[in-house]
Parts: C-alpha cells; structure tokens; sequence
C-alpha cells in the first residue's frame, strides 16, 4: 500500500447573498468554535465593490493549526497535519469542528454550497514515473513531467456535486520530509445553481464527501 502523508484538509462552505459584516461573524464563529484563532486576525481595508471571494478576514492559529477565512460569501475552514501527531485524532476533531461550523453559519445564513477538499502526498524520487506508471499507457512511462485531473461528476442527495481527483509533481519542504513527491488533492464540492437543501442534509452530505479527507479513500485510487 502507498504510504500517504496528509497535508492539510478544507471546508468551504458558500453563503446565499452576502455576509454584511464579515469581522463580526469572525468573531462570533471562532468562538463557538473554542477560539482555535488564537492569534489576531488581518481585516482587510477593502471597498465595498471587490469580488465577494475575496477574503476579507484572514486568521490563522499560533501553532499554524488552523486557518479560518471570511469573505462576503464564502466560509473557508482549514487544518494542517502534522507527523508528530495521531493524524486519525486530528481528523476527528476538524470533522467534529466543520460540522460545528457548518450548524452555525446555517443559523445565520442560507448555505448554497459547501466543498471538502483533502491534501495529500506521497514520497517519490520519480514523481512523474510514480503517475505515469499507475493512469499513463505504457508508450508514456518514460515523460519527464506529468500530472492528471479527473472530474466525475455525480448525482446525490438530489442535487449534482463535482469530484475532482488530481495528482502532480512538487518538491516538499517542511519539518518532515524535503524532496520530490507527488501532491494529491480530491475535492467534492457542490456545483453552483443547485436547489438548496436542509441543514439537516448538509450535515448529511458533510458527513460522507467527506471521504475526500480520507488516507483510505486515496489509497483506493492510487495504490
């Protein structure tokens, strides 16, 4: 079995309309979440006009934990991994938190969409090699420099979702491991204009996309 290192994991989760004062819905999301911002966060001095994806709040914990980011309609929650730690106890928790999150921006607004994104990697000398091997033809294996995307998009819950699955080649440099590898991302995300549905069912629908976070449901695509 391939060894997967996690990297980080994300939940977004899209507003209807628009967050009027997105410093005070900050505030007031990171402490029902037991202020995991530990540090102050960047308000940014923005005109009234700017693309409502742009963040407006940015905030990010000492420890480099957690990050948390607010725009006029959109919700991004984030967690990095680190070795030192039980990856499969710090998954539990941010799972425990986005559907805190998502109880809680539900309350105060309408929610459009949401999306689960995992970060991944895997150690390689030979990244290219590693993908070329496992979704290339044989007369491909020997390209200097390859990736692939794949988008499958999928019925559930009434609605459509896109489940994007993706790998490339990078150079990771961090406290525990420097050198090539392959990055690997999957993201399921709600397709924009789909008919809204329930808190009730988006914890629903959080509870299994988010499999994309999952060192298991990668290692079926890649091992």
């Amino acid at each position: 079995m391939t060894q997967i290192k996690k990297i980080s994991t994300q939940l977004a989760i899209f507003i209807e309309g628009s967050i009027s004062r997105p410093d005070r819905f900050f505030e007031k999301l990171n402490t029902d979440l037991g202020e995991i911002i530990d540090q102050m966060p960047q308000v940014m001095p923005v005109p009234q006009e700017i693309p409502f994806e742009m963040p407006i709040v940015v905030g990010a914990s000492v420890s480099g934990k957690y990050s948390l980011n607010i725009s006029k309609n959109r919700i991004d929650f984030i967690q990095n991994y680190s070795a030192t730690e039980d990856n499969k106890k710090q998954l539990l928790e941010f799972k425990s938190k986005c559907k805190l999150a998502l109880s809680l921006s539900g309350i105060e607004y309408k929610i459009s969409r949401i999306g689960m994104v995992g970060n991944f990697y895997v150690e390689s000398q030979n990244p290219s090699a590693f993908i070329t091997k496992k979704f290339f033809k044989k007369e491909d294996q020997n390209l200097e420099e390859a990736s692939i995307r794949t988008n499958k998009i999928s019925n559930e819950f009434g609605i459509k979702f896109n489940n994007v699955f993706s790998l490339s080649v990078a150079t990771i440099g961090s406290q525990n491991y420097n050198g090539p590898a392959v990055i690997i991302q999957a993201d399921s995300n709600i397709l924009p204009n789909q008919p809204l549905v329930s808190k009730e069912t988006l914890i629903e629908i959080f509870e299994k996309k988010s499999s994309a976070y999952s060192d298991e449901y990668i290692n079926e695509r890649v091992s």
